[in-house]
């Protein structure tokens, strides 16, 4: 599976503001340093995010980001969904009537698959992957990057 530089840095950016989140807002910048994205592609990441309704924002002095939606209730599969939305589904150009039998059946396969690949994305959530995260890195230093 390939996933795209937008999804995994909107992945990044969501679990950096699962993980940093209790600290209040999370400053664009110090998102951008932790996990070594670029400033100007991550404001696209972030204006992404918030349209979608898992970021929200502060301006001023003391501004920044944080999560709108508790990280239990953020999958990969709605991430994936935002970013990259072709990337667990599969073309179903003329599938209303297949014209030959192994057509339709290698469609029927690849729809299966990607209702399991689908399946298992959806119930993965940031919550999950922060625990994951504390697992690997309990009695280390706080600092991580994915």
């Amino acid at each position: 599976m390939r996933i795209s530089s937008k999804t995994d840095y909107a992945l990044r950016t969501v679990i950096d503001l699962a993980l940093h989140g209790s600290e209040g807002v999370v400053r664009a910048g110090s998102i951008a340093e932790r996990q070594s994205l670029s400033r100007d592609y991550l404001g696209q990441i972030l204006m992404s995010l918030k349209a979608a309704g898992m970021v929200n924002s502060k301006r001023g002095l003391s501004g920044g980001y944080m999560l709108a939606k508790d990280p239990s209730e953020i999958t990969l599969l709605s991430v994936i969904d935002l970013t990259d939305p072709s990337l667990v589904s599969v073309p179903m150009e003329g599938t209303a009537e297949v014209e030959n039998v192994e057509k339709s059946v290698v469609v029927d396969i690849w729809k299966e698959v990607t209702g399991h690949v689908a399946g298992e994305l959806g119930a993965i959530t940031i919550q999950d992957i922060c625990d994951r995260i504390a697992e690997k890195t309990s009695g280390r230093a706080s600092d991580y990057a994915i």
